[in-house]
């Protein structure tokens, strides 16, 4: 299925989250971003940030049906991560292949995968293939983007 699968990278639908986990989730993005400044982009273009444990769990927000009827669900026993970055260049990651992406902040930051680009908004979701090419760059200004990646198997 992974394979006949044409959108990776199109906006899948929009989630409406807590403002009080959304304003968590912005300072959560300042505060990468203000680290990275401080080591003036020298570290990983990517970063795996350690969920806090008062974030919501995964069953409460994920968008079950909707994946399924792409094709995909959950991926029983896969790692869940907290992603952060302020731009980087186009790559391939090749770890977990399918995840749905939730946008849990974004200020600017350009997602591309294959045809599609665009600069989601907190609560939308994609799905990506991360053994695809694909990339997320920062504007002219300070810009940082914060995602919830669950990673994904295709339906048998």
């Amino acid at each position: 299925m992974t394979a006949s699968f044409k959108s990776f990278g199109a906006l899948q639908g929009h989630l409406e989250l807590d403002a009080a986990f959304l304003a968590q989730c912005a300072e959560m993005a300042a505060r990468h971003f203000e680290q990275a400044q401080a080591e003036e982009f020298s570290g990983d273009s990517v970063e795996d940030l350690l969920k806090p444990d008062d974030f919501p769990a995964t069953e409460s927000w994920f968008p079950t049906e909707a994946v399924r009827a792409l094709g995909f669900e959950r991926a029983p026993g896969a790692q869940e991560q907290i992603l952060a970055t302020a731009d980087v260049d186009t790559h391939v990651d090749d770890i977990h292949g399918p995840v749905l992406l939730l946008t849990l902040h974004n200020d600017g930051v350009k997602v591309k995968q294959g045809k599609f680009s665009h600069v989601p908004q907190a609560g939308d979701w994609l799905l990506l293939d991360d053994r695809k090419p694909h990339s997320a760059s920062g504007g002219k200004r300070s810009t940082s983007l914060l995602v919830w990646s669950v990673p994904l198997r295709a339906l048998v």
